[in-house]
């Protein structure tokens, strides 16, 4: 039974070995965000929110999988790169979708933000709290700051 899957994922219609090489892998990848977003759209059952906003982020997540499968089928086709922009554009969309409906604290999502006092600004000169030497850095282009 695997035998013929396999057989069908090799078929491929790249000449060249890098491209061929790449495009298996993006297949094998878009072929696994399918999968596993359908398969992990009903952990989204488990999380502590209002069952509508479940239910929503379940229905966001699943009109995902269309779009890698999609990208699959330009990949079989040979169109690589519509495929790349596809599936990733997909993925940006679909991510973007659910931490707007549920917002970023009811999702569960992790954002890293680094200290305002910790950035350098962009006319060189300091934060408060940040080293001295920022607005030297600015100027000899050895900009390192944050």
């Amino acid at each position: 039974m695997l035998d013929p899957f396999m057989r069908w994922m090799r078929t491929l219609p790249y000449t060249d070995v890098t491209a061929y090489r790449q495009a298996t892998l993006l297949q094998t990848m878009l072929l696994a965000v399918a999968a596993l977003s359908f398969a992990g759209s009903f952990v989204t059952l488990l999380a502590p929110l209002p069952m509508t906003e479940r239910l929503i982020v379940m229905g966001i997540i699943w009109t995902g999988i269309p779009v890698q499968l999609a990208g699959i089928a330009l990949v079989r086709r040979g169109r690589f790169s519509a495929a790349l922009m596809l599936g990733c554009i997909g993925l940006l969309l679909v991510i973007s979708a659910a931490l707007l409906t549920t917002g970023v604290r009811s999702s569960g999502a992790m954002v890293y933000l680094r200290p305002a006092d910790r950035v350098c600004r962009v006319d060189g000169s300091r934060a408060p709290g940040h080293g001295n030497d920022c607005a030297e850095q600015h100027q000899r282009g050895r900009h390192r700051c944050a």
